[in-house]
Formats: structure tokens, C-alpha cells, sequence
């Protein structure tokens, strides 16, 4: 996991019911779990990771207002409630059809579920069922962007134990079709990320260069995945994808530095 919140909200899923658990974790071949290996303070003795949130974020609040307005309909004063942004961000879901405007406020109209637009993992898309090809068996969900990574075609998928090779990932459809198998090996996904910068909102110097923060547009995409023998870690081929490109607007830090 890249985080330990993460970490720990996995190894809590055993051991329930009184039970004792044992969590175990393997490090691979990189510098983060090397350097955790020889650390293990920095994973053991600090606390989780702080949650850093912008409620104001239109992308936050629009899912946040419409799920609001399908419970009780928002009045005029209940949006200094949500803060700063708030009718822009109305005046879009208006726009767009997902809430409707009266002189009372504003309501929710739409038969599906208000809180279907916000996906508590920030998938930012549908979930990939994975299934089981000759049985039909729905072995479980994974959120879109993970899907690229852990169950693309070829990957070995391990599920409860069991191990499963992927037959086809049909991002289309939403599913990844997967067979019972017991490959020698493992296997990484490999992408590649590209961060353009779109607008600089404020800057400030910072030592030799100048701190900005502003607008960018990260593509991600993979592109290959590697086998690896399961006992020894040894390279066994670099299987080439062809997966489309995800793209996420954001906001970012940058740092830039003179040539010299």
C-alpha cells in the first residue's frame, strides 16, 4: 500500500471476532520498501497520514450538495453551510440537469441515488467487476483506476487465497474476465506519467528557483507489465499493453530551478 493508512485499513480486515491475526508485509524490489525494511520506525511508529480535503473543490462539493438536496432541498440559507463556491457550483449542477431550481431552493429530481456520485475510494470512474469466465462467479469489484494495474490482461490476480489469471480486461464493459491458475510467477504493472503544466496561480522565490502553485494535467498510462519467478524475483519477460491514457486535472506544486 502507498500509504499507512492504507496498510493498517488492510491488515485490519483479519483477525475479526476476537480472533487473532497475523499481517505480514513483503517487500519488493524498490526504494520505498527498502528503505522501510532497514526503517522500520517510519511504518511502526508513527501515526496514519493527516487527511488533507479542500471542501470547497467543486469536484468534492457538487457530489456533497447533491446527495444534501436529496435528503431535505437546500434553501438560500443553508449555503453559507457549504461556504465560498457554492452557487457557482449550484448554477452548474443546475445547468447540467442534476438538481432543479425553484423559488423555495433547489431539489433533487433524479431517480438514482444522489450519493452514487461520490465513490468513497475516488475511483473517478465505475468499478471493473472481476469474474470468474467459466462459472460466472463475481469474484469482486475494482475501482477504475486501479483496474489498469491489477487486473489487466495477463496479470495475476490473487483473491482470498486463490490465484487467477486474467483472461481480458474489457474497460468498455466494465469487467475482467479471470481463470483458477497456478502460474510460477507474479506480475508489475509499468506506467508512465506525464505532468503538464496549464497556469500558474501564485508564485513566491524559494531559495535559487520560485515555488508556484497552479493548475496541471497529469496522463498516466500503462504500458507494459513485467512476470517476475515468484520464489527468486527473477525477470521473466516485459509483456507489452495497450491500455488507454488517463487523464486528471488538478492542482499541484511545482518547483523550478534555474539551468545552472
Amino acid at each position: 500500500p502507498g500509504t499507512r493508512a492504507s496498510l493498517w485499513q488492510q491488515a485490519g480486515r483479519a483477525g475479526r471476532a476476537g480472533r487473532d491475526a497475523l499481517a505480514v508485509l513483503i517487500a519488493r524490489d524498490d526504494p520505498l520498501d527498502t528503505y522501510l525494511v532497514h526503517h522500520p520506525e517510519a511504518l511502526f511508529g508513527r501515526p496514519v497520514e493527516a487527511i488533507v480535503l479542500d471542501p470547497g473543490n467543486p469536484y468534492v462539493l457538487g457530489p456533497h450538495l447533491c446527495a444534501a438536496a436529496a435528503e431535505i432541498p437546500l434553501t438560500q440559507d443553508d449555503l453559507e453551510v457549504f461556504g465560498e463556491g457554492t452557487k457557482e457550483v449550484l448554477a452548474d449542477l443546475v445547468a447540467n440537469g442534476l438538481l432543479r431550481e425553484r423559488a423555495t431552493g433547489w431539489f433533487w429530481t433524479r431517480r438514482e441515488r444522489a450519493t452514487d456520485l461520490a465513490d468513497i475510494r475516488g475511483a473517478g470512474g465505475p468499478a471493473v467487476q472481476v469474474v470468474e469466465a467459466s462459472t460466472g462467479r463475481l469474484l469482486g469489484t475494482v475501482d477504475e483506476a486501479s483496474a489498469h494495474t491489477s487486473v489487466h490482461t495477463g496479470a495475476v490476480y490473487v483473491h482470498q487465497g486463490e490465484t487467477f489469471l486474467v483472461e481480458e480486461l474489457d474497460l468498455d464493459a466494465g469487467v475482467a474476465l479471470v481463470e483458477e491458475g497456478s502460474p510460477d510467477y507474479t506480475t508489475f504493472a509499468r506506467d508512465v506519467t506525464d505532468i503538464s503544466v496549464l497556469e500558474s496561480l501564485r508564485s513566491h522565490p524559494l531559495g535559487p528557483g520560485e515555488l508556484h502553485f497552479g493548475s496541471v494535467e497529469v496522463t498516466r498510462q500503462v504500458v507494459s507489465y513485467v512476470k517476475r519467478r515468484a520464489q527468486s524475483g527473477e525477470l521473466l519477460g516485459d509483456e507489452p499493453l495497450e491500455l488507454p491514457a488517463r487523464t486528471l486535472r488538478t492542482r499541484a506544486v511545482w518547483w523550478t530551478l534555474p539551468a545552472s
